[in-house]
């Protein structure tokens, strides 16, 4: 199953309910991926540019894309950048194959 990385920053609206009320967002997540077939990985919240970042399955870019509508559409994310992922089993796969593409640039 593809994997995926959603980073993400909260509204001060949001950050304003979570200190209020201390709920645990990954839950949340964790039931609508198991709605679409997917499964969370893991969730932090994190220093930096972003407030947190999510790694999860998801079965296909189109059902990860959709989730990430909805969570955005909901209001509680200011900032989504979303990044597909890859194992090491299927990025070992894929260098097998690009071994296999002999793709000449433009000096040869």
């Amino acid at each position: 199953m593809p994997l995926f990385m959603s980073q993400f920053s909260y509204s001060n609206e949001s950050w304003k309910h979570l200190v209020k009320n201390h709920e645990d967002r990954s839950i949340a997540i964790r039931k609508e991926l198991k709605k679409i077939g997917g499964r969370l990985i893991s969730f932090y919240y994190c220093f930096g540019e972003y407030d947190g970042i999510c790694i999860y399955e998801a079965p296909d870019a189109n059902k990860a894309l959709a989730l990430i509508m909805s969570v955005v559409s909901a209001g509680p994310v200011e900032q989504n950048k979303t990044t597909m992922i890859f194992n090491m089993k299927d990025s070992v796969q894929a260098l097998k194959n690009a071994s296999k593409i002999k793709f000449k640039g433009p000096r040869e």
